[in-house]
């Protein structure tokens, strides 16, 4: 096992490990697919990563086998927000609810434009949602 001296927060030496430098995380799905970041949905981790390319030719995202993936060329911006929501309902749908049960891709595109479209317009709303989800008491 590799050792070095490391500082600890008194000053002093004290002999530590190495750290192994961070590989990122590849999709299971598509290749060549770059990691961005993980949100957990109802305690399953979801990767979300940019894709080169997908399945379909207008497909702009996807969501499959516990992964998010957006075209690498997604504008930012409002747009990829409503993707990146858009695919985050998908999973949700997918992880909590039966197969029959699923929400159909108009009804995650009704959710994910409204909810886009609402958000910035209300200021308020959207503060005090945000503080409710973290409020120890009643805001």
């Amino acid at each position: 096992m590799a050792r070095n001296l490391v500082v600890s927060d008194s000053g002093e030496r004290v002999a530590g490990r190495r750290r192994r430098p961070r590989r990122s995380k590849k999709s299971k799905n598509i290749p060549g697919a770059v990691y961005q970041f993980t949100v957990t949905v109802s305690g399953y981790p979801v990767g979300v990563f940019h894709a080169p390319h997908l399945s379909e030719a207008d497909n702009v995202g996807e969501y499959d086998n516990q992964e998010i993936h957006l075209r690498s060329d997604t504008p930012g911006g409002v747009v990829y927000a409503d993707r990146l929501l858009h695919e985050a309902i998908h999973a949700i749908s997918s992880i909590a609810m039966s197969s029959e049960d699923r929400l159909t891709e108009r009804q995650v595109n009704a959710l994910s434009t409204v909810l886009v479209d609402t958000l910035p317009r209300n200021p308020d709303f959207r503060s005090r949602f945000l503080a409710c989800l973290t409020a120890e008491e009643p805001v």
